[in-house]
């Protein structure tokens, strides 16, 4: 009843940041906290987030559009997400990026590989712009280099500005680390 937080990434062996996402949205009072992640993390995550639901998806046993479809399911669930920790740059990441920005309508956190990935595609990016003010993008400056198009000294020079910036472009709202 306290709400339900879906995050999406880990690709293999790269569950840290997955595991700090939803330990802190747990810290905020989620209600239930879904770790969509390669089947490969489960171990090393549920010995730290046991309380967590988790929903596992295969890249040896299963195709794209089979694990696409079955997170477009959980997403349906989700009343939040948190997007892109640890999720890599591969065909699987930026399918499952391009599902999320297609099929959610529930505040969306960007972070990390999900902002590398929109960085390289106007459609993805036009799909942040199209969600209307629900979207928090998290760059640190390496990101936020990739998004703009400036160099990290050129955004460290003026982070407000460039942060400002790229909120006008997406119509989001942006923590630049």
């Amino acid at each position: 009843t306290v709400g339900r937080v879906l995050v999406i990434g880990g690709a293999p062996g790269m569950c840290g940041a997955v595991y700090l996402s939803a330990l802190a949205a747990y810290r905020c009072g989620a209600g239930i906290v879904e770790i969509f992640t390669h089947r490969k993390n489960y171990e090393a995550l549920a010995s730290r987030v046991p309380e967590a639901v988790y929903s596992l998806y295969d890249t040896e046993k299963e195709d794209t559009c089979t694990i696409c479809s079955r997170l477009a399911d959980q997403i349906k669930k989700a009343d939040s997400i948190v997007l892109g920790c640890g999720l890599g740059k591969s065909d699987i990441a930026k399918a499952m990026v391009k599902t999320t920005l297609e099929n959610s309508s529930c505040p969306l956190v960007i972070d990390a590989d999900g902002l590398n990935i929109i960085s390289e595609s106007a459609e993805l990016q036009a799909l942040v712009k199209a969600r209307a003010n629900n979207t928090v993008l998290t760059p640190h400056p390496g990101e936020m280099c990739r998004l703009s198009g400036k160099s990290v000294t050129e955004i460290l020079s003026n982070t407000v500005n460039f942060a400002t910036e790229i909120s006008k472009k997406f119509g989001a709202t942006v923590l630049l680390k």
